[in-house]
């Protein structure tokens, strides 16, 4: 029996955030990287946002148990 409960997750690309400027991560390395993102361009939280609200949305009711690379193609 269900309860109506779906499980996915949401795997973020590299972004400019808060986190990275916690963790010291290198600004030249984010830079270096850019070239390797198909979309050329950084993950943003809205990015992710986006994701989890269609995870969250009844279009999604039939998708259970994936994980969704929200990175512009890096993988």
């Amino acid at each position: 029996m269900s309860s109506g409960i779906n499980v996915n997750s949401v795997a973020p690309g590299l972004g400019t955030t808060n986190f990275l400027r916690t963790a010291n991560f290198p600004p030249d390395e984010l830079e270096q990287a850019l070239p390797r993102i198909p979309s050329r361009k950084t993950t943003t939280p809205q990015d992710v946002g986006n994701m989890v609200a269609y995870l969250a949305s009844d279009m999604a009711n039939n998708i259970v148990g994936q994980t969704f690379l929200v990175d512009g193609g890096m993988s």
